[in-house]
């Protein structure tokens, strides 16, 4: 399917309100962006390379389900239509850095700054997106350092200590006072601390090591034809959640978040179908 095609096809599917939010497929037919483009597809890892990068694949779907479903449908359109400026050939990874720079990374750079954190991190990594737009590129230790220090913040903010704590304190106290040990509340809120603390520092040097190891590469080349290492979705969900833990997770903030995400992926492709024009 072509993007002039899946234009078309989006606009049937949304006159005869096929198009879903928050599944890939729905029961009655129809169903997300990407599953009304790509039929075939079950996941975003299936959508065909001609029609658009994985790493692109990866990041549409949450942004679409994210959005206020008063906007998802004109999102939706508008970012086809862009797509379709680069019809037969290969979607440029510029796209990436312009997002990353102008959307996602200053979400996280605002987490930093709401809970003192470490800012200049986030900082350094778009200072590292910003040169890949003006076509300076980096080496995979450049990569791999600007990659690590950010991606640690997005992944600490992503942790939800809160409830981590207290699904430990609950389970420690349940027990203790079945077993009617003295002093189970301190003991528990104890256990809940440094339990939560430990899983959250696992989960935070596992994931941003990891992260950036298998980004860095991939970064540092800069082929746009090679595939991505699958990491783009899970960097997204842990700096959206990060963020809706910091200013609190509303169904405003999280619409106003999606909005603002989504509108700077779309002027990203605009962007870079204006210079190929």
């Amino acid at each position: 399917m072509t993007h002039l095609e899946g234009l078309q096809h989006f606009r049937r599917a949304r006159a005869s309100g096929a198009l879903h939010q928050g599944v890939w497929h729905h029961p009655d037919g129809g169903g997300c962006l990407l599953a009304v483009l790509s039929p075939m597809a079950s996941h975003s890892g299936e959508v065909p390379a001609t029609l658009m990068p994985d790493w692109l694949a990866q990041i549409i779907p949450p942004l679409f389900d994210g959005l206020p479903a008063a906007t998802c449908l004109d999102w939706g359109e508008a970012l086809i239509t862009a797509l379709s400026a680069f019809e037969g050939r290969t979607i440029p990874r510029r796209i990436l850095h312009h997002w990353m720079l102008h959307g996602l990374l200053p979400v996280l750079k605002l987490s930093c700054e709401l809970r003192h954190g470490y800012p200049e991190q986030v900082q350094r990594l778009m200072d590292l997106h910003r040169d890949a737009l003006a076509a300076r590129h980096h080496d995979h230790e450049t990569w791999l350092f600007g990659l690590e220090g950010a991606l640690q913040a997005a992944f600490t903010y992503g942790y939800d200590y809160a409830s981590a704590y207290q699904q430990s304190y609950l389970r420690c106290l349940q027990y203790a006072q079945a077993q009617q040990f003295p002093d189970a509340e301190p003991m528990s809120r104890e256990y809940g601390e440094e339990n939560a603390l430990a899983n959250r520092k696992a989960f935070v040097q596992a994931n941003a090591k990891v992260h950036a190891a298998m980004d860095a590469e991939w970064l540092a080349q800069g082929d746009p034809g090679q595939p991505s290492p699958g990491t783009l979705y899970g960097q997204l969900q842990a700096v959206t959640q990060g963020y809706l833990l910091t200013v609190g997770h509303t169904a405003e903030a999280q619409g106003m978040l999606y909005q603002r995400l989504a509108d700077a992926l779309l002027m990203s492709v605009q962007e870079a179908g204006r210079d190929y024009a």
